[in-house]
């Protein structure tokens, strides 16, 4: 494997990738960004999912934004027989 320059940036080809994955997967969830190569050239970009805070939401917090007209559910012209 080999890291470049960029902080936390590995550059791997996928077939070393592929036989070392466990130790890949350890290095990107613990921060680190891998980028997999075939024959040289770039191909896959790997990055840890970031979980953001639960957030509970409110129920009505959006209550009055959208506004249905009374023939919003009205047989459409082309459709009727």
């Amino acid at each position: 494997m080999l890291i470049v320059g960029k902080e936390h940036m590995i550059e791997v080809e996928v077939s070393q990738a592929v036989s070392g994955m466990q130790r890949l997967l350890e290095q990107v969830e613990s921060g680190e960004e891998a980028i997999l190569q075939r024959n040289g050239k770039s191909v896959v970009r790997l990055l840890p999912v970031v979980q953001g805070p639960t957030v509970r939401r409110q129920f009505g917090v959006d209550a009055g934004l959208v506004v249905l007209h009374d023939s919003f559910d009205a047989p459409l012209e082309e459709f009727e027989g």
